[in-house]
């Protein structure tokens, strides 16, 4: 069935990665897994975790991953990682990683694996976060959670120039604070971003630039539970509607935001906020992606799992 503003998933999701509340390193299972890039041709998650310092290539309905960047070692050596915040992996299947740890965004080439050194594509800005990579031009946007701003990073460029924020930590329409995720709309040019510690949702126009003014599209500024309310959210993304999927973090669940909306739903998750590891309940949701016929994946990460929910219609 086709995606819209009525969509509803099935409630209970089905792990396809990971066990639920189990940490571990062996290749089937996660320790605490942040990332996560779904190739939605070939069926294929992309799987970076915060304490396992790796990127795992994993086949949707495997019982196990195989290592694709990183070597099970924490480190800030180009084949090594502190944390992998955000993947994402670009039209040539070159794919870019963001380590806070080590205030690095490395790029690694297609078919990587454990013995494989990443080639430096920024450093010296202070924690850079989700990555998210036009599908049409592959230029990157990270959110940078320790500058309170999105960069961007046009292809072929290292040198990045400021698109969102950038003014201080403060709930301003200019300003983030503590940004953890970034989504562009390649089809308008705007450009949303999680501000996680401003528990909202903005939306920047396109072309913008570090004096521009964003808008408030989802949440407060106040951490709540309510309809109208978000609570430290993790990611964004929109579908071609400009319906906003939000992982609302502390609140343990995923809200969907009609344009224009002063109030949100729960589709995912409990609406009051409980917090479980039953199929039903998420923990810590830090990362949503769309499949092919849109189900929707979710990193469910303080379950150490990757949840999958299809779509009901």
């Amino acid at each position: 069935c086709l995606l819209s503003s009525q969509s509803t998933w099935n409630q209970s999701g089905v792990t396809v990665a990971g066990v639920a509340g189990v940490s571990g390193s062996n290749l089937s299972l996660l320790s605490s897994p942040v990332a996560l890039h779904l190739d939605t041709l070939n069926n294929i998650m992309y799987i970076g975790e915060q304490f396992n310092y790796r990127v795992l290539k994993w086949p949707v309905g495997s019982s196990a991953g195989t290592i694709y960047a990183g070597n099970n070692s924490a480190g800030c050596n180009l084949n090594q990682f502190q944390i992998v915040a955000g993947l994402a992996i670009d039209s040539s299947g070159n794919m870019y990683t963001s380590d806070p740890g080590c205030d690095l965004v490395l790029q690694f080439p297609p078919n990587s694996d454990s013995t494989t050194n990443g080639t430096l594509k920024m450093s010296g800005h202070s924690n850079p976060e989700h990555i998210f990579v036009d599908p049409l031009t592959n230029d990157l946007y990270i959110a940078m959670e320790g500058e309170h701003s999105v960069l961007k990073l046009a292809n072929n460029n290292n040198t990045p120039v400021i698109v969102a924020g950038g003014n201080g930590a403060g709930s301003g329409l200019n300003q983030l604070s503590h940004p953890n995720s970034v989504y562009y709309d390649s089809v308008t040019g705007n450009l949303y971003v999680a501000d996680t510690n401003n528990n909202r949702i903005m939306k920047f126009p396109p072309g913008s630039t570090k004096s521009s003014n964003g808008t408030v599209v989802a949440g407060n500024n106040t951490a709540g539970n309510a309809t109208n309310q978000l609570n430290g959210p993790r990611d964004v993304i929109v579908d071609k509607s400009g319906n906003i999927y939000i992982a609302d973090g502390s609140n343990n669940r995923i809200q969907r935001w009609l344009p224009s909306a002063t109030s949100g739903d729960t589709i995912l998750g409990s609406p009051s906020g409980m917090t479980g590891k039953t199929a039903d309940l998420l923990s810590g949701p830090e990362t949503l992606r769309f499949s092919s016929n849109n189900s929707l994946f979710v990193v469910d990460r303080n379950n150490n799992r990757v949840q999958v929910f299809s779509l009901s219609c």
